[in-house]
């Protein structure tokens, strides 16, 4: 059996480089049964003519010249290649046996490590600093052959950061938790150091994830001294406008304050430490007006700081307006008022709104027309008219002069409703008169939009300066506490049981009328 192989060839007289002949030569090793390749040739040069090809077959120009070689039965080469080659693989195969035994025999925090124990792969924040005021930051981590995942702060400040404290599932290879941090209220700033632990059956192994920043707080550039202090004060009720048809009425008071520094710049501040007391003072009962202050006792408390609200809930026993008053008093600032009108409404009142004439009954020169005052009040709350002053006044004369010879004693009611129903008065004239005798008959025509006349007869000095005796006046609301009057111009709130004193114990009526044009 021959071989082909090649002679050395020159390097002058060939065109393969030292890559190709490295190559060449370790495939021959590779397989010596394999012929090689024949490298090209280089082109045949144009010579003379008697250049020829020579009858051995030989060309002198040719770069290499073949030869064939019988293999001889051992080649020694070849054999010392063949023995290279199984020493190398017995070395690597002792230095892989060497290998495993040594990982057979590791163990990892205390537990045998196996090709599947827990492995942490990479981690990824979504910032590694916080501002001072507080933040949140999430935390994503890849880990391989691990059932739960947990996530742990360690270090100062651990105890203002919220974390998940409980296992989570991670069997999917992921691990997602969002961790917020509180405020940091020092100028210094702050490193809290997280951990990854991981979990597969009993054994558990941790990776330190490095540690997140949260900044200080900014220290104030040279502070300025306080010098004054102004407080302010807001007063306001639940009556909206200042208006209520509810007994109760509830006050809050609200308070800020502003300082005034050495820098000459006003600035707001915390309220001085200090009380709210809260006054009654007057009110005006539809003319029963009283001006003397008093104390709410059941309303005041200290405010100060945080604490800048003060409240006060007032139960009104009787209708018309209330003036309530806020005081703040404190040691380290003036003292502030603010005082509050409030109007509270009965429930049903006819006169509401109405600007009622006296048609002289008032005053030290007023005449005892309350009778024919009392008509022409209930013209103008029933009709919507507004009588002619003159007229009416010229009325209760012609009455007078009928009844009484002129003279001014007043009109008792039947004289009253004869004089209304025969001649008539700013124009009408009576058609009928319902006389009732109790409070609810009182309320039950009230309800329905029809305001009364009644009689009375008043102690003397009611009101303050009056002799007393009998009057007359016109019932145009009601509430709770008492009906409303309307009288001398003026709408009263009355009690029930004074009305009913004056009224009913007196032996006096009250009349719903109906007249015509």
């Amino acid at each position: 059996m021959f071989r082909f192989r090649w002679e050395k060839p020159t390097r002058r007289n060939t065109a393969e480089g030292p890559a190709s002949r490295y190559r060449r030569i370790q495939a021959r090793r590779r397989n010596p049964d394999r012929p090689v390749r024949t490298p090209p040739e280089e082109p045949r040069r144009r010579g003379r003519p008697d250049d020829k090809a020579r009858s051995d077959g030989r060309n002198p120009r040719s770069p290499v010249r073949p030869v064939f070689v019988r293999r001889s039965l051992v080649d020694v080469r070849n054999v010392t290649g063949q023995l290279g080659r199984v020493g190398a693989a017995i070395t690597v195969g002792l230095a892989l046996a060497a290998m495993v035994f040594a990982a057979s025999t590791a163990t990892t925090a205390g537990a045998t490590a196996g090709p599947d124990h827990p492995v942490f792969l990479w981690l990824q924040v979504s910032r590694r600093s916080v501002p001072y005021t507080g933040g949140s930051v999430w935390f994503i981590f890849r880990v391989r052959h691990s059932n739960e995942c947990r996530l742990v702060a360690a270090g100062a400040g651990a105890g203002s950061v919220t974390v998940p404290v409980t296992w989570r599932r991670c069997s999917n290879g992921i691990y997602r938790a969002q961790v917020a941090f509180g405020a940091n209220s020092a100028p210094a700033a702050r490193l809290i150091a997280f951990r990854a632990y991981l979990r597969r059956g009993t054994a558990i192994y941790w990776e330190p994830l490095g540690s997140i920043r949260v900044d200080g707080a900014p220290r104030p550039a040279n502070p300025s001294t306080p010098l004054s202090t102004n407080v302010a004060m807001s007063l306001t009720s639940s009556a909206a406008g200042n208006r209520t048809t509810s007994e109760l009425v509830e006050y809050s008071a609200s308070l800020s304050a502003t300082c005034q520094d050495s820098d000459g710049d006003t600035l707001p501040c915390p309220v001085p430490t200090g009380t709210v007391s809260w006054m009654s003072d007057g009110a005006d009962l539809r003319g029963n007006l009283t001006s003397q202050s008093s104390p709410i006792p059941t309303c005041g408390g200290a405010v100060g700081s945080a604490n800048t609200e003060g409240t006060c809930d007032v139960t009104f026993g009787a209708y018309g307006d209330e003036w309530v008053s806020a005081v703040y008093t404190s040691a380290s600032a003036s003292s502030v008022t603010r005082t509050l009108e409030v109007q509270l409404e009965a429930p049903v009142d006819l006169g509401a709104g109405l600007a009622y004439s006296g048609y002289g009954n008032v005053g030290p020169d007023a005449t005892d027309d309350c009778t024919m005052a009392s008509v022409a009040d209930w013209i103008e709350t029933s009709l919507g008219t507004v009588p002619d002053y003159q007229e009416t006044v010229d009325a209760y004369w012609q009455a007078e002069k009928r009844f009484n010879g002129g003279e001014d004693v007043g009109l008792n009611v039947r004289d009253l409703l004869t004089f209304w129903q025969d001649t008539g008065i700013d124009g009408t004239y009576l058609t009928d008169a319902t006389p009732l005798s109790s409070d609810a008959e009182i309320e039950t025509y009230l309800s329905g939009g029809r305001a009364l006349i009644a009689d009375a007869t008043l102690p003397k000095g009611f009101p303050p300066g009056q002799p007393g005796g009998g009057h007359q006046w016109l019932i145009v609301g009601y509430s709770s506490f008492g009906p409303m009057i309307v009288t001398w111009g003026q709408e009263v709130q009355l009690s029930w049981a004074r009305f009913d004193r004056l009224t009913w114990s007196e032996g006096g009526d009250a009349l719903a009328v109906a007249v015509r044009s």
